[in-house]
């Protein structure tokens, strides 16, 4: 068992001197890595090349629906997770032989590991607010099917920079304090040393996927309820994306749920929690750190796999499968997109 690593310094700008821990076989680590990223290079392809379609490609057809400029968004911040997580986060930790090369380098503190970590952490705020406007629209494309599209593209000024800027709330602690590298797994990855003992990023990141937790339940029972409701003409209209929505809200509470695990048993034991998903290196709660990752590989990776078997149409917009008739603005666009 891996041992937690304690820094030991009389001022923050000391360097963190560690060992790399060769407990670990190389070549199966590597090989982890390798899995990881044979899908999550496709996901990085599916969720980019969505994103291209929906803002470029077919920009017309698609910025008429307040649904699709959100799940778009969601696929750029999905992209960048991903990319980071192939060539920073796993790489450095399951590509052992790079930590001995490395490891003196990252003992003094750079700008550049602090922004990653800061990057990595305020994206996953962004899923979570994107998480609760997904089923939030949803839910209103059911209650007022009329007036919801208008109301929501009215508001988008201030709805998307919203998005990124509220994370900014709670980066504030990331960006005063120490940033490290420390021994993860066989290889290697960032802690901090919190400038402000009482502000956790654990803390602030749970607070947000709580919030998104309680939206997606409350506004999805609606949603379903309601589609129940309607007469089955109407039904039609709304089941593809609907079926998109409640998929991806089943991957967000797993994520939830793996989240609110390991933070509560990382507290009982008082151990120090890393990086955003709060894992120390008792077995128990590797595995579910573990586990974690790979609930928000499935959100991430998941949610474009979703939306392209669904629709038809948007497969064909993506892939140009065959020839799509323009269609001119319109209140009924979702219907069009899922149908």
């Amino acid at each position: 068992m891996q041992k937690f690593f304690v820094p030991n310094i009389s001022n923050e700008n000391d360097p963190i001197h560690f060992e790399c821990d060769d407990s670990f076989d190389s070549k199966t680590e590597i090989l982890k890595y390798s899995v990881q990223f044979f899908y999550l290079s496709i996901g990085a392809y599916l969720n980019a090349v969505l994103v291209f379609t929906i803002w470029f490609k077919h920009r017309n057809f698609y910025k008429q629906n307040s649904f699709f400029v959100l799940f778009s968004t969601d696929c750029l911040v999905s992209l960048i997770l991903i990319l980071i997580d192939i060539f920073f986060y796993r790489l450095f930790i399951y590509v052992t032989p790079i930590c001995p090369i490395v490891h003196e380098y990252f003992a003094t503190p750079l700008v550049f590991s602090k922004f990653i970590m800061i990057l990595i952490h305020h994206l996953k705020i962004c899923k979570s607010l994107l998480q609760s406007l997904l089923v939030l629209n949803r839910m209103t494309s059911v209650l007022f099917p009329i007036y919801q599209n208008i109301i929501w593209m009215k508001n988008f000024q201030w709805i998307i920079p919203l998005i990124f800027l509220i994370p900014i709330s709670v980066d504030w602690n990331l960006v005063i304090s120490r940033v490290y590298m420390m021994p993860t797994y066989g290889g290697l990855w960032m802690n901090y040393i919190k400038k402000v003992s009482w502000a956790s990023q654990s803390t602030f990141q749970l607070i947000f996927i709580f919030i998104a937790l309680s939206f997606t339940i409350i506004c999805t029972c609606i949603t379903l309820y309601t589609l129940i409701m309607l007469p089955n003409r109407l039904k039609d209209l709304e089941k593809s994306i609907t079926i998109v929505n409640v998929i991806t809200s089943t991957a967000f509470a797993t994520v939830g749920f793996f989240h609110v695990s390991v933070y509560k048993t990382a507290t009982y034991k008082n151990w120090f929690q890393i990086l955003f998903s709060f894992f120390s290196f008792n077995t128990m709660v590797t595995s579910v750190f573990a586990w974690t990752m790979f609930a928000y590989d499935v959100l991430n990776v998941g949610s474009p796999i979703v939306m392209l078997c669904i629709s038809k149409l948007v497969r064909e917009h993506v892939f140009s499968w065959s020839k799509v008739l323009k269609v001119g603005s319109s209140q009924n666009f979702p219907v069009s997109v899922t149908q």
